[in-house]
């Protein structure tokens, strides 16, 4: 929020920050020796919180990045990849290795014993505009939907063979792109769109408005067109 950059690096441990939207970098800070950086994000309340892949460990940070704290283990062996805070305030972690997603109520202070995807080698995590939460399967090259904030999942749906699916994201225009280790970005054509504004046709310029992505009427899901009895509609 204070509108700077910051990435993490998995071989020296350090945080680094851009002040110029990723033109030029500072020379970092280091997180922990042997951590294994590989996801970072800002929480509602304005802390930072790095994952380390190797140590299993979710490393804090009060001052947007400058400064780091011991951290706090979320699983022996879990192999943390990609985190995400939720609309509800509820935050996700990947484990590459265990197979799991694990959840922190109380902004990443603990952390439950996670929910398993089977076979799957997470990868990352995010919350679409949608309200549904998504999932990426390195092993699989899948993507996995939930509707119920990530307590349970669907069976996947394939991106590319021999990808190398590693991190999902939403632009602000709609559109979901994967990254993979083949060097490609993928782009969902399925897209689903939602009302922010509808105008008033009296004339009286009496607009009703919904500014949370997570509330807004939705008129297409996933490429299809909401219907009720066969006939389009709103959800």
């Amino acid at each position: 929020d204070s509108g700077n950059v910051l990435a993490t690096g998995y071989l020296d441990y350090k945080v680094y920050r851009s002040t110029d939207n990723g033109a030029t970098w500072d020379a970092g800070v280091l997180v922990a020796a042997g951590a294994g950086l590989s996801g970072i994000t800002q929480l509602s309340n304005g802390h930072v919180l790095a994952l380390g892949t190797l140590t299993n460990i979710v490393y804090r940070s009060t001052d947007n990045g400058a400064t780091w704290d011991a951290g706090v283990l979320v699983a022996t062996g879990a192999g943390l990849s990609g985190i995400t805070q939720l609309s509800n305030g509820t935050i996700l972690v990947t484990g590459n290795s265990s197979n799991k997603i694990y959840r922190s109520a109380d902004n990443g202070t603990t952390w439950d014993a996670g929910t398993t995807i089977a076979g799957a080698n997470l990868t990352g995590v995010t919350q679409l505009a949608s309200g549904h939460v998504v999932a990426v399967d390195n092993a699989a090259n899948k993507i996995y939907r939930s509707l119920n904030n990530g307590y349970t999942w669907d069976a996947g749906s394939r991106v590319a063979l021999g990808a190398g699916i590693i991190g999902i994201s939403q632009l602000a225009n709609g559109e979901v792109i994967a990254s993979a280790t083949n060097g490609r970005i993928y782009k969902s054509t399925k897209l689903s769109a939602f009302v922010r504004i509808w105008y008033d046709q009296s004339g009286r310029n009496l607009q009703a408005t919904q500014a949370s992505v997570f509330l807004q009427p939705r008129i297409v899901n996933a490429g299809v067109i909401e219907t009720s009895n066969g006939k389009p509609a709103v959800y």
